[in-house]
């Protein structure tokens, strides 16, 4: 629905669809390709749909393809905003995108396994186990380099209230090397910003979100304030994402997963994947258009067309028929 959104609203764009899937996993064994890795490298952008199914070990898909091309597009900053559609407020949760618990580096008592090569490092690791029965063990890593990169690309949020996350004080060595870049950065940037433990800003998420505008967080955490800032403003069926780097291609997606519970059903709330192809419009040079789409969601959910997910009755494709006649009559 949404690259029929774009191929209505764009002249002179054109779609390459890629038949990664968890379904083509099943049938060849075969999660992404390496020439499809690189002609992805040369897009302009990337609008990922959801990935996930129950008949495939959990890890497989999601380290196969979005973490790796996380990796390889060195998509390194995951902007999330949630919108209210009532009150107009948004609130941004800026996730660090490749390093920490997401390297993929781990094992148990075999020894250290990198399925793959998601992190480029060299040297020796050493574990000397002394627990009985087995065990399993990820390894997180974050690098000052990388990090002075990250929150460089907070520039964007200038003028906005900061919050930096993380757990420094049960996990020292990364998050106090966390903490020291982003002081440093924010502060030759000039911004204001306060430093809190993850636990207390999902405690104060839940009982008033309207405290945060900018959460800054490291790559576990962002991935679950993410979450939990979606069940407070509207759902999962309206969160997008941006997966952003230095260089094009973006990668957008919605952060939902793909709920194959309900897969040909013509049920699934199509606004989230809406919302990400606004993101990867406004990224790419069209902020007149991604706005237009941003109201036209807006007063699709004040008028209750909705998907049954969000309380209302109307089918996916009923929704994105309503959707289009208003943005058809906006743009």
């Amino acid at each position: 629905m949404a690259v029929e959104m774009m191929s209505e609203m764009l002249e002179n764009v054109d779609f390459q669809e890629f038949g990664i899937s968890s379904q083509r996993y099943l049938e060849s064994g075969t999660v992404m390709k390496e020439e499809e890795v690189e002609e992805i490298r040369k897009k302009d952008a990337v609008l990922f749909g959801a990935i996930g199914d129950p008949r495939v070990r959990p890890g497989i898909m999601e380290r196969g393809v979005i973490l790796n091309l996380r990796a390889t597009l060195d998509l390194f900053a995951n902007v999330r905003p949630v919108r209210s559609f009532v009150t107009g407020r948004e609130l941004v949760v800026f996730r660090e995108n490749t390093q920490e618990f997401y390297v993929g580096i781990g094992g148990d008592r075999s020894g250290i396994e990198r399925p793959l090569g998601l992190y480029g490092c060299e040297g020796t690791i050493g574990v000397r186990l002394s627990v009985r029965g087995n065990m399993a063990f990820d390894i997180g890593i974050m690098s000052e380099a990388h990090l002075r990169r990250f929150f460089s690309r907070l520039s964007i949020y200038r003028g906005r209230k900061i919050t930096v996350t993380d757990k420094a004080n049960a996990v020292p060595n990364m998050y106090s090397l966390w903490r020291s870049v982003a002081a440093e950065v924010l502060q030759r940037d000039g911004f204001e910003f306060t430093f809190q433990y993850a636990d207390s800003v999902a405690y104060d998420m839940a009982r008033n979100p309207e405290k945060y505008e900018v959460i800054v967080a490291p790559n576990l955490y962002g991935d679950i304030l993410s979450d939990l800032a979606a069940g407070l403003f509207h759902g999962l069926g309206f969160a997008p994402s941006a997966n952003i780097g230095d260089r094009r291609p973006g990668l957008f997606e919605p952060v939902h997963g793909s709920a194959p519970d309900i897969a040909g059903k013509d049920i699934a709330n199509p606004f989230a994947t809406i919302l990400a192809a606004s993101m990867l419009l406004e990224y790419n040079g069209h902020p007149g258009l991604s706005k237009a789409i941003n109201d036209c969601v807006a007063e699709c959910y004040r008028s209750r067309i909705l998907t049954p997910d969000a309380g209302g009755k109307m089918r996916s494709s009923e929704v994105f028929r309503e959707f289009m006649k208003k943005l058809r009559g906006a743009v």
